[in-house]
């Protein structure tokens, strides 16, 4: 964790002067950027109460795992105002969480960055013990952020919360499929880190099994984009509703939100899914799903039994996100029928439950 606390006052004249001519140049950026922190600072001055900056800048599901922890930092801290810091296609996910009064989007920029750790009375940016040279001893993402920050959770289920008119537009989707079918299911195929993906053979087998024993519609969702390759045309698995790069990333969890099931790989979606209280099956081979699934949502991994599963939490490592010795066998060898039997079980508890 970083912790640090503001030195020089950075809102001079000769900074000012600075921001004026950037101002010419690029004048939506710099405008922002200053309404941002001008209002930091008037926070501070002006209504004298404390300004906390939180700062994580990774995936969707690091984000959402941080939750917990930011709730808990707010109880130590009650009269600050929070800033959560994230990347700005993310910005959204942050606001869902209802963790921070404001959401201010990373930027790299040396003329004009809307953070500056100065004018914070304290920054957050907790680590995890994946991203640690030697490691240590592994934890849920959840309790891993909370551990980090000395913070014991009250609750340890991340909870993401709708803006109404997104979730209404989105259920209106949902009337016509419902009077399709019985069930409708959600998949994830990816892109993601290629240790983490299953065959598109796998995927087919399985939605044909599902079509074949349920009345049941699967919608395939997701993104062509990979937040660290760029465009990355995701294959299209047959006989699914294809709403892939479709919908906004709210317009995503609200599609989450909808759904009986939710199947996918080890995912931003899977932790959204969890977020809104959907029922998961996880696909895991090198990472360990009982330190990725929801903590308190119902949820089930799919694995296979190869000897060096969860790879991804020994030392030394045996795969980086691409690499792997032994033909990322962890997830060529995962079976439909296994998938299929989470599902069951899944469906038949939240049937039983109803």
């Amino acid at each position: 964790m970083f912790i640090c606390r503001p030195g020089e006052k950075p809102l001079t004249r000769k900074y000012f002067n600075l921001y004026a001519g950037v101002l010419l140049r690029k004048p939506r950026v710099a405008i922002g950027t200053l309404v941002h922190r001008v209002g930091v600072h008037a926070t501070r001055k002006l209504r004298r109460r404390p300004v906390i900056l939180f700062e994580r800048h990774g995936g969707i599901g690091d984000i959402i795992c941080t939750f917990p922890a930011v709730l808990e930092l707010r109880k130590r801290h009650p009269d600050a105002v929070f800033v959560y810091s994230v990347w700005k296609s993310f910005k959204s996910i942050v606001e869902m969480g209802r963790v921070a009064d404001r959401v201010v989007e990373k930027d790299w920029s040396t003329e004009m960055p809307k953070v500056v750790y100065q004018d914070y009375d304290t920054c957050y940016q907790p680590w995890l013990e994946d991203e640690r040279p030697l490691g240590g001893e592994y934890r849920h993402l959840v309790d891993d952020f909370a551990q980090t920050l000395n913070i014991t959770l009250a609750s340890r289920q991340p909870r993401l919360y709708l803006p109404a008119i997104i979730s209404g537009l989105v259920g209106k989707r949902f009337i016509p499929l419902r009077k399709r079918a019985k069930y409708i299911f959600g998949i994830h195929v990816g892109p993601s880190w290629q240790v983490r993906e299953w065959s598109v053979a796998g995927w087919t087998r399985l939605v044909a099994m599902l079509r074949e024993k349920y009345d049941c519609i699967i919608i395939q969702l997701g993104s062509d984009l990979d937040t660290t390759k760029g465009f990355v045309r995701t294959p299209r698995i047959p006989d699914t509703e294809d709403w892939v790069g479709k919908l906004s990333l709210e317009e995503s969890v609200a599609a989450l939100e909808q759904l009986q099931i939710f199947m996918g790989i080890d995912s931003g979606l899977l932790h959204a899914a969890g977020a809104v209280g959907t029922p998961v099956v996880g696909f895991f081979g090198p990472i360990n799903p009982k330190l990725r699934l929801p903590p308190e949502t119902p949820s089930l991994a799919v694995t296979s039994q190869v000897p060096c599963l969860g790879c991804h939490h020994r030392l030394p490592r045996l795969h980086w996100q691409e690499g792997c010795p032994h033909d990322i066998r962890c997830m060529s060898e995962l079976t439909a029928d296994e998938a299929l039997v989470a599902c069951e079980k899944l469906l038949n508890n939240r049937l039983t439950k109803n």
